[in-house]
């Protein structure tokens, strides 16, 4: 009996040691990785493999340069359904229009946006996998693209009757097949 309890410290110190080595190797890689972000980017939501930057400059895609509380998902190889990029933000009424018409879309057709190739809905539809705060006003969808690089894409605005919010959330999307 003598004999059995000598093995039992160093059996226990040697299997504390292996624990809290697994236990650091683990907290390193989560804070080198921002705090479980993928890339370091808090803007990052879980599943992302793509940065936003890559992702938006790989199809001609560009943000308003006032959007705010930024939040993507983008996946180089995205399953059935889901999208290649999801971007949700915050910009302006004015900000928008301007992005918009930049973008193609006529102006004048921004004050009635409940006519013509817009889909109008009660609230966003929001893709699998997408985080951060995409809206809860009526929001209306509006086709984009084909961008210089042949990317189609849509972007989601809330609404405030028949335009755009002054503050609004807005969700931009493109398909699997973008």
């Amino acid at each position: 009996m003598g004999r059995s309890v000598r093995w039992v410290g160093p059996a226990v110190a040697t299997t504390l040691t292996a624990a809290l080595a697994v236990a650091g190797v683990a907290g390193y890689r989560w804070l080198s990785e921002g705090n479980g972000h993928p890339f370091g980017d808090e803007r990052a939501c879980a599943g992302t493999d793509v940065p936003l930057e890559r992702a938006l400059e790989a199809r001609g895609i560009t943000l308003p340069p006032d959007a705010t509380d930024v939040h993507y998902t983008a996946r180089a190889h995205p399953a059935d359904g889901e999208p290649r990029l999801a971007v949700a933000f915050r910009s302006t009424r004015q900000a928008m229009s301007t992005h918009l018409t930049a973008n193609g879309l006529d102006a004048g057709r921004l004050t009635r946006l409940d006519e013509g190739p817009f889909a109008v809905g009660d609230v966003f539809d929001v893709p699998p996998g997408t985080c951060g705060n995409t809206g809860r006003a009526p929001a209306v969808a509006i086709p984009q693209g084909p961008t210089p690089t042949g990317t189609a894409y849509t972007v989601a605005v809330e609404l405030d009757g028949h335009a755009i919010r002054s503050t609004t959330a807005v969700l931009l999307t493109v398909p699997s097949t973008g």
